[in-house]
């Protein structure tokens, strides 16, 4: 069972992976904003100095390229946007739930940590239990595999003193 505090921190992970890849595919695939004549013109410029600087014969025009490599679409941004704000409710309601643990008495927290370290120690008694019958049936499994080994070699000694012998 998991506690509530470790759901949070799961959850805020969550959101933040999901903004990171919001953000990563946004400067990947947005639409580069065109800018005035002279900047672009430097912009074309500084584009053409680093084309000539990698001998890139291939990139005639980084604009066109990137304009047809988008793949950004409107439902791209609604997806992202639906993932963050469920992700965000779902933080919201957590945070409730232990806020509500916070307005009940102090005789009710005794009595719920009380009741989860009862749950504890019977799974940690399960536990044992299951361990101890997975030794047992490791020392059985042991035991026939050795015994098969064992098996097969005094028949392989067998029929190598039979053929030995014709």
């Amino acid at each position: 069972m998991v506690d509530d505090l470790t759901k949070i921190q799961d959850t805020v992970d969550e959101l933040v992976e999901k903004m990171y890849t919001a953000i990563g595919v946004i400067q990947r695939d947005a639409i580069h904003l065109k800018t005035n004549n002279s900047n672009e013109k430097e912009l074309k410029n500084s584009i053409q100095i680093e084309n000539n600087n990698n001998n890139n014969n291939n990139n005639n025009n980084l604009q066109t390229q990137l304009e047809e490599e988008q793949v950004f679409t409107k439902e791209d941004i609604k997806e992202h946007a639906i993932g963050i704000v469920k992700t965000s409710k779902k933080i919201d309601k957590l945070l409730d739930r232990i806020s509500d643990l916070t307005t009940i008495g102090e005789e009710e927290q005794l009595k719920k940590l009380e009741e989860l370290e009862k749950q504890n120690e019977l799974v940690t008694k399960q536990l044992k239990e299951k361990a101890q019958t997975a030794e047992f049936w490791l020392k059985r499994i042991k035991v026939a595999l050795n015994e098969v080994v064992t098996e097969t070699h005094e028949v392989k000694e067998l029929e190598q003193k039979l053929r030995s012998n014709h």
